[in-house]
């Protein structure tokens, strides 16, 4: 793994070099262009992102240990198999991001465009998600564990076997979505719209709702042992 400074970087850069798995710990990449860069498994530990476009890159197996996110763009790239921790994005761009079996722990996500993306198989661990739209997205089998999510659209995404086990819910819509065999175990929130999905199989044992409207949709199948749901519309 090649060790850069900044100087080296850029000359790296302006000459068109790999850069893929390149040791870039602790450097300011401040303002720098590197959309469309080949990142794969290099090491971004503490680095400051500040302004930093990334648009369309391959991030896939990059270190991220201790990096600072701020107005951050990572529209279109690819952060499959990464482990991010305590990070704050609210200010990134993360639009039609592909984040497959990723990590996120202690992550703060809020008023993000993440139509189309896919975070299939990724975990979520105590992640604060605020006004993200999720909708036409692929989350097959992701683990959000202990989230607060709040004002999220997964309209017409397909969540198959995805678990929200221990997480808050608040004013959040499934509309038209496959939510077959998903898991919603000891899960609590409000104001949940589910219409015209399909439920097979949901598993909301020991989970608490109100207002939680279902109202067209499939759930044969459907497990609500010691469940409490107030305000149940079908």
């Amino acid at each position: 793994m090649a060790r850069y400074n900044q100087q080296s970087l850029q000359e790296a850069l302006d000459q068109g070099l790999p850069i893929d798995g390149a040791d870039l710990r602790g450097l300011d990449l401040s303002g720098l262009n590197l959309s469309l860069t080949n990142l794969c498994a290099a090491d971004l530990s503490q680095t400051t992102l500040s302004e930093t476009a990334l648009r369309g890159s391959n991030l896939s197996r990059a270190k991220f240990d201790g990096a600072l996110f701020s107005n951050t763009d990572l529209s279109g790239s690819n952060m499959s198999w990464v482990t991010i921790r305590d990070a704050d994005l609210a200010t990134s761009k993360l639009n039609i991001l592909t984040a497959l079996y990723s990590q996120f722990y202690g992550v703060r996500i809020i008023d993000q465009d993440l139509k189309g993306s896919n975070l299939s198989e990724s975990l979520l661990i105590y992640c604060t998600l605020k006004n993200i739209d999720f909708s036409h997205a692929t989350l097959k089998s992701m683990k959000f564990f202990f989230c607060t999510m709040e004002d999220c659209i997964f309209d017409q995404s397909d969540i198959t076997g995805t678990s929200f086990m221990l997480s808050r819910l608040s004013r959040c819509t499934f509309n038209q979505c496959d939510l077959s065999y998903a898991s919603f175990v000891a899960a609590c929130g409000n104001a949940i719209d589910v219409r015209d999905s399909r439920l097979i199989g949901v598993d909301m044992t020991l989970s608490r709702f109100q207002s939680l409207d279902v109202s067209g949709s499939r759930y044969p199948g459907l497990i609500i042992e010691a469940a409490k749901i107030v305000g149940l519309k079908k």
